[in-house]
C-alpha cells in the first residue's frame, strides 16, 4: 500500500509540474514597463556654484531643480545621453531662507518625474551669503523724460550769406 501511494503521490506531482509549465504565454503576467532612470551622483562646491552629477539611463533633458523651505528658486536643464553621466550648474544668487536647514536638490527626469533628491543639502551654508553679496545690485530704471510740446515753434533757419560773384575774391 505504501509503494502503491509514493508512486500515486510521485505521479501527482510530475502532473502539477507539467500543467506548471503549460501555462499559456498569454496567462502570465507582463513584466513592468521601467521607468526612466536617474540618480544623483555627487554634489559639489565651485565658488558660488553648486554642481550636481547625476546618472541618465535614459536619454534627454534633465532638470536639477533647487528648493529653499518649499519654494522653487532655480530649475537647471540638463541634456544627457542613455547610459551617460551629465552635471548641472546652479549659481547661488541669494542668501537662504532660516526656516529649513540647507536646500532641497531635485533631480527630475526627461518625463517629468521626481527621479532622486538631497534635503537637506548644507554643503553650501558656508559660502552662499559670501555668493548672495557678489551679486551686482540692479540697476534702476531711467527716469522717464518729458515728451516736447507740440506748441514749440521750429528755430528759424539761419539765413546764407551771399557770395560775391567776383572772380578774384578769395572770401
Amino acid at each position: 500500500m505504501k509503494k502503491t501511494l509514493r508512486a500515486f503521490g510521485a505521479g501527482m506531482l510530475a502532473t502539477a509540474a507539467a500543467v506548471a509549465m503549460a501555462v499559456p504565454v498569454s496567462a502570465q503576467e507582463p513584466e513592468p514597463e521601467l521607468e526612466p532612470l536617474g540618480a544623483i551622483v555627487d554634489i559639489t562646491l565651485d565658488g558660488c556654484d553648486i554642481v550636481v552629477t547625476f546618472t541618465a539611463d535614459e536619454a534627454g533633458e534633465y532638470h536639477v531643480e533647487v528648493w529653499d523651505d518649499g519654494e522653487l528658486i532655480g530649475d537647471v536643464p540638463a541634456t544627457a545621453a542613455a547610459g551617460a553621466t551629465a552635471t548641472a550648474r546652479y549659481r547661488i544668487t541669494a542668501v537662504v531662507k532660516q526656516g529649513a536647514s540647507g536646500l532641497g536638490i531635485d533631480l527630475i527626469g526627461p518625463d517629468g518625474s521626481s527621479l532622486d533628491g538631497v534635503d537637506p543639502y548644507n554643503g553650501a551654508d558656508a559660502v552662499i551669503d559670501f555668493c548672495a553679496s557678489q551679486q551686482p545690485e540692479p540697476t534702476p530704471e531711467p527716469e522717464p523724460q518729458p515728451e516736447p510740446t507740440a506748441n514749440i515753434e521750429p528755430a528759424a533757419a539761419p539765413v546764407a550769406a551771399p557770395v560775391a560773384a567776383d572772380p578774384d575774391y578769395t572770401g
